[in-house]
């Protein structure tokens, strides 16, 4: 009797410890299985550099908040999509998460073996987590297939290669972000912006540009801004150019489009100049009935030039070319369009 009680103890033991080692993980239905929330935590100080680095066979969201001005915080939970529980259990396991000190800042590390186990089209290894930061941060990422979704009053973000999705609003001192097939949507962003995507749209609500002209890019989409006070220089081929509300200051505006439709809203121009160029699409312009400015038309010979609602005076007047001048011509503006293609000028109150 004794000795069939010392041997079954151990064996009870052994199997308590097994069972308790590997990570907890709830079904949470349509082959994904997830984790308890995690959090860790670092001291951190306004306007230093939070850097985030992720695994290539990870992917997930991260959301990017305002928290405690002394500390960085991140909340998360691994989702493990695969087949049966016990590979959910392994897969969680090697999915680590670190917050270090870096020399500048903080950097989040989101880990994962390369190759990973997950590697097929059926599995995967994702993180959805929240990220508290102080106020004024500065944020990089180098996450490729991670969706963003920002909130500051941050003080830059930089994301240079994504597959994911980004939004992020009241950016005030410079963005940089590219993508891959998948929309950008800002608001409230201030200072140096660099936007690149394709396959996708951009939509920006409310910049205010610095000294340096906004550089916004497109190819097989849509840029869309509503709302803008500086320059910019625009790039879009096979979507459409919708800009409203722009006040433009500066003299390095300029629209380039290829079968591109564009249509521009211009609140105010003062002595700014804007260069549009486009290609086999019209372009639509609404100006101030009041606007002061040197204008500068030009089409192909199937091309229409038309102007209403605005009193001008005629320079010079050809077949496919119009000069003409409104109020003391204190701005600029210059079209010229390839193919057959039309301008029209609307004078609006």
């Amino acid at each position: 009797m004794n000795k069939r009680t010392l041997l079954f103890i151990p064996i009870a033991w052994i199997t308590f410890v097994l069972i308790t080692t590997g990570t907890e993980i709830y079904e949470l239905g349509d082959g994904r299985f997830g984790t308890r929330e995690e959090v860790v935590s670092e001291k951190a100080e306004s306007g230093g550099l939070i850097t985030i680095t992720a695994a290539s066979y990870l992917s997930g969201k991260l959301y990017i908040n305002v928290g405690d001005n002394n500390e960085a915080r991140f909340s998360y939970k691994k989702i493990i999509k695969t087949s049966s529980h016990s590979k959910a259990i392994d897969y969680a396991d090697l999915i680590q998460v670190e917050l270090q000190k870096s020399i500048d800042g903080l950097n989040l590390l989101l880990r994962s073996p390369n190759p990973a186990p997950w590697s097929s089209s059926d599995e995967a290894g994702i993180i959805e987590g929240n990220l508290d930061i102080p106020a004024g941060s500065r944020i990089e990422v180098d996450a490729d297939y991670f969706d963003l979704i920002v909130d500051g009053p941050f003080s830059s973000v930089k994301n240079e290669g994504s597959f994911g999705q980004i939004d992020a609003q009241n950016i005030q001192d410079r963005i940089e972000l590219t993508t891959t097939s998948r929309d950008i949507s800002l608001k409230d962003i201030k200072g140096e912006v660099v936007i690149n995507t394709t396959n996708a749209d951009i939509r920006i609500k409310n910049m205010v540009t610095s000294f340096e002209p906004a550089r916004i890019k497109n190819e097989n989409g849509n840029i869309l801004i509503d709302g803008a006070t500086g320059s910019f220089v625009v790039r879009s081929s096979f979507g459409k150019i919708r800009l409203s509300g722009i006040q433009l200051v500066g003299e390095n505006t300029r629209i380039i489009g290829n079968h591109c439709p564009i249509r521009m809203e211009i609140e105010k121009l003062s002595d700014a100049y804007l260069a549009i160029t486009n290609n086999y699409e019209d372009v639509e312009l609404a100006v101030p009935k009041d606007l002061s400015a040197n204008f500068s038309l030009e089409v192909n010979p199937d091309g229409e030039i038309h102007v209403v609602d605005i009193p001008v005076k005629p320079l010079q007047v050809t077949r496919n070319r119009m000069e003409m001048v409104s109020g003391d011509g204190e701005g600029q503006i210059t079209i010229d369009l390839g193919g057959n293609a039309d301008i029209s000028i609307e004078g609006v109150r």
